[in-house]
């Protein structure tokens, strides 16, 4: 523990607060020569619309085919560790409830099994792996036509997480904090409460 809290007191505010609100600031070489490794993090949305070559992995989610996400998984994830990432985040595994909501599908279900193929197959290619999007807003628990409790915050956006979490563990969850007219628009802290147990 006093190893780490020698690499914080190198730290100015600045990057304290940087390191908090931007991930891609673990690829700043002043914060890195503190302690703090290297980490240079790319989207696997993002990797695979350059490539242009596969479906987005929506589509490829309709297919119901965790070999061939892992399959297409590797393809990018091995080309991407080549050119210095060795941070891939999934698509978000979160039940897309609304047409408008990102999410991999409707299904739980298949979200985490989904999940859990890419998380394997980043692994194999030797890249660390970030599942994504652990935040929900008003307007994903829209549909739901009730008033979001505990029960459907974890069935719909948490246990895909665990889930993947529990089979293939992987090294960093990312959230968001969405601001909507000043305030934050999301439900965060209730589905931490839910991860919580109450």
């Amino acid at each position: 523990m006093k190893r780490y809290q020698t690499i914080l007191d190198r730290l100015d505010r600045r990057q304290k607060i940087a390191l908090l609100s931007d991930p891609d600031s673990l690829s700043d070489y002043n914060i890195n020569r503190t302690g703090i490794p290297a980490v240079r993090r790319a989207s696997l949305d993002d990797l695979n619309e350059k490539k242009e070559i596969f479906p987005s992995f929506g589509e490829l989610a309709c297919s119901w085919d965790e070999e061939l996400f892992g399959a297409v998984t590797e393809e990018l994830a091995i080309p991407a560790r080549g050119t210095g990432y060795n941070l891939l985040e999934t698509p978000d595994l979160k039940c897309a409830v609304h047409p408008f909501s990102e999410g991999l599908s409707e299904d739980a279900h298949l979200n985490s099994t989904l999940g859990i193929a890419m998380a394997r197959a980043a692994h194999a290619a030797g890249t660390a792996c970030a599942l994504s999007r652990f935040a929900v807003t008003e307007r994903d628990v829209a549909p739901l036509d009730v008033q979001p409790d505990g029960q459907a915050l974890h069935e719909l956006f948490l246990k895909p997480f665990l889930r993947v979490m529990a089979e293939e563990p992987c090294e960093a969850v990312s959230s968001s904090l969405l601001r909507t007219g000043g305030r934050y628009a999301d439900l965060n802290l209730k589905l931490f409460r839910a991860a919580a147990g109450g």
